[in-house]
């Protein structure tokens, strides 16, 4: 909302602007890109992923509550977008940050350095709180009106929602980070990979579903969904080797084992048991189930598709699986760490 409001503001003086939003596996660009089509905002997609890989590894200044290292990302956001200008004919950025409503990159010293180390002094200007800030260029030489800015501080959301409304935008987003870095539990779980270098594109979007169980010396790890949606996340965010365990008709969760070097019978039959432990057949006791191996992109993708069809016959002639026999158990039982 407070990038709407930022451009709105800026609008009113007459100028033209144009949006840039930075796009990777933390940040659903989706919601950026339908309030820009709200209110006609031509935006620019850039790829975030690989440079918030790094940043998260090795943050200059650190991270905030939990694995987000909101000030670097900040920082490196300013200075791709200065090295933008030209190629946009910009003459200024602007931004919908609000001095103090971030407690790491929105505190007045964090604004200031990201100013002054991307270089933005004359050229940054962050509408919503300018009064509280010093004045700019932009400001100064008459280019944008001063006195059409505004001096909101602090984490209240109430400003912004009055603001709203006096400019007539109805429908905005609801208030919230948005950066799944900024979610505990995902950062937690981020944490774990980080520690075991499983940091790909592919170890990254597979935490975003379903139940996570490491081994107990971290040589492989287990997921299964939660439901039908969380099943597809699973088989969607794979791409490369996996085993995946299953029961007849793909009754209940969707189980696939990944992060292994060599796979043994203990593996597989501890993936049996959380399957059953995690369905409708844990009250059944021991019951039959498959697992098959799952090579490359092409036959993950091939997955996918016959479980999204719920084509069950097809899936079996095309694959070849062993059957085995399990019981539900909890994970601790099994002797394996929950994520």
């Amino acid at each position: 909302m407070d990038s709407i409001l930022a451009v709105t503001l800026i609008r009113k003086q007459g100028i033209t602007v144009e949006g840039i939003t930075f796009n990777s596996i933390f940040y659903d660009i989706q919601t950026a890109q339908k309030e820009a089509k709200k209110i006609n905002l031509p935006l620019h997609i850039i790829d975030f992923n690989k440079t918030i890989i790094k940043l998260i590894q090795n943050p200059q200044y650190g991270y905030g509550k939990n694995l987000n290292p909101c000030i670097d990302c900040h920082l490196w956001m300013v200075k791709k977008t200065k090295e933008l200008m030209k190629e946009l004919k910009a003459d200024f950025i602007i931004t919908g940050e609000v001095l103090g409503e971030r407690p790491k990159s929105q505190k007045y010293t964090a604004l200031n350095l990201i100013t002054n180390k991307s270089e933005t002094k004359d050229i940054l200007l962050r509408p919503l709180s300018a009064l509280k800030l010093k004045p700019t260029s932009v400001e100064q030489s008459g280019l944008v009106d001063r006195k059409q800015l505004l001096d909101i501080t602090g984490r209240s959301r109430k400003p912004q929602i009055q603001l709203a409304k006096e400019l007539n935008i109805t429908d905005f987003p609801t208030p919230a980070g948005g950066c799944l870095l900024t979610v505990p539990s995902f950062s937690e779980r981020l944490k774990v990979h980080l520690k075991l270098k499983k940091f790909s594109l592919e170890d990254i979007r597979t935490l975003k579903f379903g139940r996570h169980f490491l081994s107990n010396d971290d040589s492989a790890k287990i997921m299964i969904g939660r439901d039908a949606k969380d099943n597809l996340g699973v088989l969607d965010a794979l791409k490369k080797q996996y085993f995946f365990v299953f029961t007849e008709n793909w009754t209940g969760p969707i189980t696939v084992i990944t992060f292994y070097k060599t796979i043994i019978e203990e593996l597989i039959h501890s993936a049996g048991s959380l399957h059953l432990r995690y369905s409708k057949l844990r009250t059944k006791g021991r019951q039959q189930l498959y697992y098959t191996s799952i090579q490359n992109e092409s036959e993950s993708k091939t997955v996918l598709k016959f479980y999204k069809d719920n084509n069950f016959e097809d899936f079996k002639k095309q694959f070849n699986f062993k059957s085995f026999w399990a019981l539900p158990e909890d994970y601790k039982m099994l002797n394996l760490k929950r994520i």
